[in-house]
């Protein structure tokens, strides 16, 4: 009977034990802290974090800061203090957030928020990468790390480095770079992007200026994050893109709600967005910019996009069509008239596109003269021979004059992306140009001014035949020698180094040069391999040893006679009116030797002319002069006195 208290002793025993140890377990696997903690955002830059929607405790988009995190939460079971610390994943302390801060667990929890900037506690910026997020409770002596409910840590991340996103390429339906849409059967460009990771970036369509400006005019997310999108070339509401050159830009919200952009710039330099182009169009022609032979045949280059294309030629000072017809063919065949030199419009259309492309008839052929052999800078010989026989070709050429047109102005400043980076190839913006490909600004720049040239010398019965600057650059064009008087009829924008000097040589001998173009005769170009680069700068002083200024107002004053030693003027000169700006020229450079000239003042001569060897020069420095003769007397009689001289 003795043995059972013990036996009930012995059992109360190990029931209080247990009892013991079940409450200590409680205890330790009860959570120390609650209220679901976890950081705020999750990721953050410090230097340049944007503000973003970011799910809130009840999963509601907030607008929230990246530039710091917040974390929360409240004590369970007892009151204590806590230090809170940004550690490394190793445990290292980044930073101290908190210290010996009073946190109230009963007879309510209260709620505390943390903030961390993202720096160290030394205030430098803490280097990219994850941090946890430890808290200490001081008098219970211990230390948590901010995880889930499942024991995974929940770290902070710190990310100031963007993504380094680009456009890899665009190609068309085909596979084929530079990428020209639409195409049979299909529309849509490709586009690869890299840099952007598992996120899913918006893709940007810039239309490009021919200065290289960007300007948007479409965005839409890439349909998945797999590095691939297309552009189906329309823009909002479905809209057909209009006719031109694009870029492919990205634009990506990193984790850190950092905006990031490519290009980062919205001008920028060519060459620095490669393959990332695509060009738009619907119909565009190539025509020959060396002059035909009246009468001849030759082929015209024509896009259409395989559709059926409508074709016209006129003359530019007539309505009447010369011929016409229809076709789908690539290579449009087209007779020029007989019957002199000539300038014609080729009109070409399908559906509502049009497009309109110079056509020129006239003397192409290289003569064999020594002066013809300096056009061409052959060789340093027939330069040196032209130049001594150009007073006695011009002699024999009494009469003959030969009207130059800029050809390579016009194909200097088309603006079409040769190379695919989005941005057109022009010699405006320093980058070198093909020399055969279409022409997709029409007309071209300054050509109404030049045929409103043409058209009135053929209407005043002022005899003259026709070529183009490429054909010199060619090596083609006539002998200078051959003719009294040469016409630059518009902006000589670049020329070859060749040419200018032939035009030098060609004026010192005895020749006589009219030159109405703006700007012209400043810049060399380089012509090798079919096409023009290295466009040089403007120099204060041109070829023929004038001195053209940049562009002013007028103001609405009459032009006044300054001097008039080559008779320009007679009867004055106040009849030039109704031009709003004018090119002032300076002194001509010595052994130059101004005769005549014409301005709003003393100092700002708008109308010049000097001698130079043998020769002279007269430059008209009046934008809109030549398509200002079907109405301005005082320019038609201006013209027939420069023509006198030029024919004799």
């Amino acid at each position: 009977m003795k043995r059972l208290p013990v036996a009930a002793f012995v059992a109360l025993a190990i029931a209080t034990a247990a009892a013991f140890f079940f409450i200590q377990h409680l205890k330790v696997s009860t959570p120390l802290i609650a209220g679901q903690p976890s950081p705020h955002p999750s990721t953050i830059n410090p230097i340049s974090g944007g503000v973003c929607p970011y799910p809130g405790p009840h999963g509601t988009p907030r607008p929230t800061s990246f530039r710091r995190m917040k974390i929360s939460f409240y004590l369970l079971h007892r009151n204590d203090s806590v230090d809170v610390y940004i550690v490394t994943p190793g445990g290292q302390v980044v930073d101290t957030i908190a210290s010996d801060v009073a946190m109230i667990a009963k007879p309510r929890p209260k709620r505390r928020q943390f903030i961390w900037d993202g720096r160290t506690s030394a205030g430098k910026v803490a280097p990219d990468g994850t941090y946890d997020v430890k808290v200490s409770l001081l008098h219970q002596g211990r230390s948590y790390v901010i995880a889930t409910s499942g024991g995974t840590v929940l770290p902070v991340t710190v990310q100031t480095h963007r993504p380094a996103i680009r456009v890899t390429s665009v190609t068309g339906p085909g596979g084929e770079r530079p990428a020209v849409i639409p195409a049979s059967g299909s529309a849509d460009a490709t586009i690869r992007y890299a840099g952007t990771g598992k996120l899913r970036p918006q893709i940007q369509i810039y239309h490009s200026s021919a200065g290289g400006t960007l300007r948007l005019v479409k965005t839409y997310f890439a349909t998945t994050s797999a590095g691939t999108s297309v552009w189906n070339g329309t823009l909002t509401h479905l809209r057909p893109a209009p006719q031109g050159t694009y870029l492919v830009g990205v634009r990506l919200t990193d984790a850190s709600c950092s905006v990031v952009r490519w290009p980062a710039t919205l001008d920028p330099a060519p060459g620095s967005t490669p393959h990332a182009g695509v060009t738009i169009r619907y119909l565009a022609a190539q025509p020959q910019l060396t002059p035909v032979a009246p009468g001849h045949s030759t082929v015209v280059g024509v896009d259409s996009r395989q559709h059926q294309y409508a074709w016209a030629l006129r003359r530019v000072d007539s309505p009447n069509v010369l011929s016409s017809g229809r076709s789908k063919s690539v290579a449009l065949t087209v007779k020029l008239p007989g019957g002199g030199p000539g300038l014609y419009d080729l009109a070409l259309r399908w559906g509502a596109h049009r497009t309109v492309v110079p056509m020129v008839a006239g003397s192409a052929t290289q003569s064999a003269s020594p002066a013809s052999s300096a056009s061409s800078a052959s060789s340093s010989s027939a330069a040196s021979s032209a130049a001594s026989s150009a007073a006695a070709s011009a002699a024999a050429a009494h009469g003959r004059v030969l009207v130059v047109l800029p050809a390579l102005t016009w194909q200097g400043l088309n603006p079409v992306d040769d190379d695919g980076d989005g941005i057109p190839n022009t010699l405006l913006s320093g980058e070198p140009v093909r020399l055969a490909r279409p022409l997709v600004q029409t007309p071209p720049a300054g050509f109404e001014q030049e045929a409103a040239l043409i058209s009135y010398l053929r209407r005043a019965g002022m005899k003259f035949e026709l070529t183009t600057d490429l054909a010199y650059a060619y090596g083609h064009g006539p002998s200078l020698g051959d003719y009294s008087g040469v016409v630059l009829a518009g902006d000589e924008r670049w020329v070859t180094s060749s040419f200018g000097s032939a035009l030098s040589r060609y004026v010192q001998g005895g020749g006589h040069v009219l030159s109405l173009g703006i700007g012209s005769l400043q810049r060399s170009v380089r012509i090798a391999d079919g096409e023009a680069s290295d466009p040089g700068r403007a120099h204060a002083v041109d070829f023929l040893d004038g001195r053209p200024l940049a562009v002013k107002p007028t103001h609405g004053t009459l032009l006044l006679v300054q001097q008039d030693k080559l008779g320009l003027f007679r009867g004055g000169a106040t009849a030039l009116s109704g031009y709003r700006t004018y090119q002032p020229f300076g002194t001509p450079q010595p052994p130059a030797r101004l005769l005549s000239s014409a301005g709003v003042s003393n100092r700002s001569p708008a109308v010049i002319g000097y001698s130079l060897g043998h020769g002279f020069v007269v430059d008209v420095g009046l934008p809109g002069f030549a398509s200002s003769l079907a109405h301005n007397v005082e320019a038609k009689e201006l013209l027939a006195r420069v023509w006198a001289l030029l024919s004799r």
